[in-house]
């Protein structure tokens, strides 16, 4: 029953005041609207040229599957592989040649990457310090660039700019150890084909995720480096 005293006006202000002290939880904890996912990834495709033109930023459509290809940039040949740094702000690439500027050496490309068209812009470009480089990693800090050169059979660190482009390597390690035969003696019949094994051929380096091992593969030596 109303108070006389209490116009209709006076009590609808009332009963809104307590009411919204309890909206305010309800508000509080409602679930956040939340974008839909990208429908889109995009990816850097390293390649042999001339064969292939460079190296390839592709757009994949996460639906399908389906790739479309943006661009092609053709500044560095052979960039058989590619590492982003863990802020994919960086493309690093090695060129898997053994003359880079008249030496007997590969060449290690760093790229900065455009946030919003994904374009790559050249940094700069230094020797490998070992022929054939096939394999670039970047250390989870970000200072660092590890090199694997397979035709030099050596390891190589090259510190991080500030902007991003690599300086001279400051430590090359080159793998040692005994050979094995050049021909496999356990070959399935047929198979003729050559080993690896006339050399050390450092494959693949990298960084353990803790930052504090670098781990590497010679598959000329059949050895795992640590």
């Amino acid at each position: 029953m109303l108070d006389p005293r209490i116009t209709r006006r006076d009590f609808l202000k009332a009963a809104s005041l307590l009411a919204a002290p309890a909206a305010y939880p309800y508000a509080a904890n409602a679930p956040a609207v939340q974008a839909p996912p990208p429908a889109y990834a995009y990816a850097y495709v390293g390649t042999y040229t001339p064969n292939g033109g460079g190296i390839y930023l592709f757009r994949m459509d996460k639906a399908s599957g389906a790739l479309m290809q943006l661009h092609v940039f053709d500044d560095i040949r052979n960039p058989s592989w590619l590492a982003l740094n863990p802020a994919h702000t960086r493309l690093y690439a090695v060129s898997e040649i053994d003359n880079f500027q008249g030496t007997r050496s590969g060449a290690v490309v760093s790229y900065a990457i455009d946030a919003e068209s994904l374009q790559i812009r050249r940094l700069g470009a230094v020797s490998s310090a070992g022929t054939t480089p096939t394999y670039v990693s970047v250390h989870p800090s970000d200072r660092f660039v590890f090199v694997a050169n397979y035709g030099g059979g050596s390891v190589a660190v090259f510190p991080v700019g500030p902007d991003g482009a690599l300086g001279a390597p400051s430590d090359v390690r080159p793998s040692v150890g005994p050979r094995h035969r050049a021909r496999a003696v356990d070959d399935p019949p047929g198979q003729f084909a050559v080993s690896d094994h006339d050399s050390p051929h450092v494959h693949i380096v990298a960084a353990d995720p803790s930052g504090q091992f670098i781990v590497a593969n010679d598959a000329g030596l059949d050895l795992t480096l640590i």
